[in-house]
């Protein structure tokens, strides 16, 4: 490492936490509104995606001040992905969301707190009619914002500096450690969590975008937040301390194992092409 790693360690994790709280926190003071003013009509959800545009917009290099803008444009990654590059971006995709969204549900057998602790104060005073669209806006802030934030910005600079796997990695140890700051009880899900980190990272450093990334978090967020809000029965926290290892914990053992081989060998073949892109003349 360099001299000024310590620097660029600390200026980038900070400029990842505020663009992350830029992006996050509009949206759940807009929600916290929306239940206590006309709580019938999900208003903060196109409300929350124009906020939501424009803090896209100015990551990506629109707005003053226009000497930054290319490098803002530079650092958020929003690049498309062509070619068959796209083809194996979705199934490394894919897979790693069967791994990762099942590994969370493992992990978190092992918790000991209510599942009512996962589940938003506000979810049980109001209707599904609002309850639905805040909740997939949710994921949706989530992916974008925290996207942009640790594997845009936050990575993008650590990638400048240091090769992409200790990028990667210190990107896992913030996120996974903000994920967490629930305490001790919260600690069996920082496999999950960091299992996720490095899954989006290893996507964004070998793409060279963050788009991927970004759908494979909406995803996982919509699978689990219904089952944390309390929308599609109770999510099974603490299950293991009371029923241990039954078939259906051997099962979902399983298929995160066979799950993370595809996700591998996905990965595998899109770093291939990624790499015969580099470096081909005509690119």
């Amino acid at each position: 490492m360099r001299r000024s790693s310590p620097v660029i360690i600390a200026v980038a994790i900070t400029l990842g936490l505020v663009i992350a709280a830029a992006g996050i926190f509009p949206w759940s003071i807009l929600a916290q509104f929306n239940v206590r003013l006309w709580p019938r009509i999900p208003w903060c959800v196109p409300v929350g995606l124009v906020w939501l545009s424009l803090f896209w917009a100015y990551l990506n290099g629109r707005g003053w001040p226009s000497s930054t803008a290319q490098k803002r444009k530079q650092l958020l990654r929003a690049r498309p992905v062509h070619g068959p590059a796209t083809t194996w971006a979705c199934i490394a995709g894919a897979t790693g969301l069967i791994s990762l969204v099942t590994l969370y549900f493992v992990a978190i057998q092992f918790v000991n707190l209510p599942p009512d602790a996962f589940r938003p104060r506000s979810v049980t005073a109001v209707s599904l009619g609002l309850i639905v669209p805040v909740m997939m806006m949710s994921a949706v802030v989530a992916g974008v914002a925290e996207e942009a934030a640790y594997r845009g910005y936050m990575q993008g600079m650590f990638e400048r500096h240091f090769n992409p796997a200790i990028a990667v990695a210190l990107v896992t140890i913030v996120f996974t450690g903000l994920h967490l700051l629930g305490g001790l009880q919260l600690l069996p899900l920082a496999i999950p969590v960091g299992a996720t980190s490095v899954v989006l990272g290893a996507l964004t450093a070998i793409t060279r975008s963050i788009i991927p990334a970004i759908l494979v978090h909406i995803l996982a967020d919509t699978a689990t937040l219904p089952f944390e809000w309390g929308l599609f029965g109770r999510l099974p926290v603490g299950r293991f301390h009371t029923s241990g290892i039954d078939m259906l914990f051997v099962a979902a053992v399983v298929l995160v194992i066979v799950a993370s081989i595809a996700m591998v060998a996905a990965f595998a073949r899109l770093r291939q092409i990624m790499r015969a892109r580099s470096s081909s003349p005509s690119v």
